[in-house]
């Protein structure tokens, strides 16, 4: 019976841990992440897409025009 006592505390303890370090990590970079929705927040959603693969958005808007029209088809 003091096994399993045991092996809930090990468990507890490791899962406090990760929420903690979780906690902690969205704690220090708050200040980032609001800097990053405000700018996100001043793209389009074809924008927001082309600023995360790194391509300019007339290449998304493109290739979304194009899925389009073949999806029409």
């Amino acid at each position: 019976m003091n096994i399993i006592f045991e092996i809930i505390s090990i468990l507890w303890q490791t899962i406090t841990g990760i929420l903690g370090a979780f906690a902690t990590a969205i704690w220090n970079n708050l200040p980032e992440i609001l800097q990053l929705k405000q700018i996100v927040g001043y793209f389009t959603p074809a924008g927001v897409i082309g600023l995360y693969l790194g391509v300019p958005t007339i290449v998304v808007t493109v290739a979304i025009g194009l899925i389009k029209r073949a999806v029409k088809n």
